[in-house]
């Protein structure tokens, strides 16, 4: 090989590893968005769910408070009858498990200082006292402190806390400022279990580790579900006002559970395509290596047959090789068959079962060799990595061909039918790149014909081509054989070629006398080809796959 030579081997390797390099880019990119769409979706539902149940829960307690300043005010001469407000409120809403009203110093001066009349509920019955005291002095205390001196509002929600005497719930104050002509005369509170609103945030896990609040517009937290302060660097962070409690529902969702299968799933196929180039730069670097040692064309002709056949070795052992492939599944049956013009061709052809669905493809890379092996292999991880995520053939081809597109600087492409088939209904929805249209074979052989199929342009020529989608039903027992342009354009020594023409020919002569099923379609074919061409070198690759659906 010249230095010419070895430079090109070198530059495909380049380009590859470009085009890989890329492919993970876009895919994780793509991945990724699709994991934050799925999220946001996840995330939303719950925050309307919990902010309803939590809206329901508090609603009461604030109408309670909201409604409290008349009465008070109105019986502001009778401490009695303030002590009967305190407990009718207790006794009207049993989700209040308390309430007080702490009047400013020495507002009854008969009562002193402290003046707290209060009412609270004791196992099934509602006591009152009066609780202002030294011992207890509510000036210094958070929910008079925090509402007296509160600006721009005369409600304000406490922080959490564990009442002692009421079996250690966690609890919360709802206070509001009770005011005469503009100036404040105390401030009123109801005691609220927040156990209700715990437990609904503890219910609340869209992924491993979301992290649940409840917070009032200040950033103050009332209900949490972990001690874990939540940060954009690591955690997805959504939330929902609930807008008539001034409060807000936080949901965090930690961002490695979120991207957890992206991530791998690109690991994976990185390490993968990375062992892949690796042994492909391994096989130009001897062969550049070897080929330099040798002074003649035959010496040089044999190494590269020996390096070629490790490259078709690899190549080949990334296509399908075992079949039945499915021996639990009676739905289908599949049988392929790939023979290269070269050591090494830029035929595939790939399928696998997912969600009770089959992915299939079978394509043909322009040119031959390693180049095209290299768009081949590519092709085919490309087609693996982005199937795990879409379902729609249509989007399938587009990602693939943008992707080939943007590094191709050997002006390759790739003709490709890409389909998928529920096996649960038969419906098969599928999308062609400039490849030949697959036969249609009914169960007992009497109806054989082409799928209607949109031709478009074969992956790689141009980013950005909206491909079509289109949908058919596979009727019981059809099977759908699909080939490359090796098996239409096969010449025999006079140069004529086989055409569809025998395809047909062939089928139905096969099919009128025995049961069709992949495997005798496919070997048929390949019998029925080789005596076509007789002693005629093979000049493109041969590349043949039957499916046949068996629900």
């Amino acid at each position: 090989m010249s230095t010419t030579n070895s430079k090109r081997g070198i530059k495909a390797i380049i380009i590859a590893t470009l085009m890989v390099i890329a492919t993970l880019s876009i895919q994780y990119y793509i991945g990724i968005k699709q994991d934050e769409k799925k999220c946001a979706q996840i995330v939303d539902r719950e925050l309307q769910i919990a902010s309803m149940k939590i809206e329901t829960y508090l609603s009461t307690t604030q109408q309670a408070i909201d409604n409290i300043d008349d009465q008070i005010i109105k019986n502001l001469h009778s401490t009695d009858s303030i002590y009967s407000i305190m407990k009718r409120i207790v006794a009207s809403n049993k989700n209040i498990t308390g309430c007080a009203i702490g009047f400013i110093p020495y507002y009854y001066p008969d009562k002193g200082y402290w003046f707290e009349p209060s009412a609270y509920r004791q196992n099934d019955t509602i006591k009152t006292m009066q609780a202002g005291s030294k011992n207890h002095d509510y000036f210094n205390m958070e929910w008079y402190k925090s509402a007296i001196n509160a600006k721009n509002t005369k409600t304000i929600w406490t922080s959490p806390y564990r009442d002692n005497t009421l079996n250690n719930l966690l609890m919360t104050s709802y206070c509001r400022v009770i005011t005469i002509d503009n100036k404040p005369i105390g401030v009123v509170s109801l005691d609220l279990s927040l156990d209700y609103v715990s437990k609904t945030l503890s219910n609340i896990k869209p992924y491993n580790g979301s992290i649940c609040q409840l917070h009032t517009r200040d950033g103050k937290i009332i209900v949490s579900t972990d001690n874990t302060q939540p940060t954009t660097s690591k955690y997805l962070i959504a939330s929902q006002p609930i807008a008539q409690q001034k409060l807000t529902l936080q949901i965090a969702s930690p961002k490695n559970a979120v991207y957890g299968d992206t991530i791998l799933i690109n690991l994976i196929t990185l390490l993968l395509i990375t062992i892949t180039l690796l042994l492909l730069a391994y096989i130009v670097r001897q062969t550049i290596r070897n080929i330099n040692k040798l002074n003649t064309v035959r010496q040089q002709q044999n190494i590269v047959e020996n390096e070629l056949r490790i490259a078709r070795s690899i190549q080949t052992s990334m296509l399908p090789k075992t079949f039945p492939p499915y021996p639990d599944c009676d739905q289908v049956e599949i049988y392929g068959k790939l023979t290269p013009a070269k050591s090494v061709g830029g035929d595939l052809y790939d399928f696998f079962l997912r969600d009770q669905k089959l992915y299939f493809i079978i394509g043909d890379v322009s040119g031959k060799g390693i180049p095209a092996s290299l768009v081949m292999s590519v092709t085919r991880t490309l087609f693996r990595t982005i199937s795990n995520h879409e379902t729609q053939p249509q989007r399938i081809v587009s990602q693939l061909s943008n992707t080939i597109a943007e590094e191709n600087q050997l002006n390759m492409f790739v003709t490709l039918f890409i389909g998928v088939i529920d096996l649960t209904t038969g419906e098969m929805t599928y999308s062609n790149a400039g490849h030949d249209a697959p036969y249609l074979i009914s169960t007992d052989g009497k109806k054989i014909g082409t799928l209607p199929v949109d031709s478009n342009i074969p992956a790689g020529v141009m980013q950005g081509w909206q491909y079509t989608q289109q949908h058919t039903t596979i009727a019981q027992g059809t099977t759908i054989f699909l080939y490359t342009d090796g098996l239409t354009e096969a010449e025999d020594t006079a140069h004529q070629q086989y055409g569809q023409n025998r395809i047909t020919d062939t089928l139905n002569r096969h099919c009128t006398q025995t049961t069709p099923t992949p495997n005798t379609i496919v070997n048929t074919i390949i019998q029925s080809v080789h005596q076509f061409v007789g002693n005629a070198e093979q000049s493109d690759d041969l590349t043949l796959m039957a499916i046949k659906y068996t629900p």
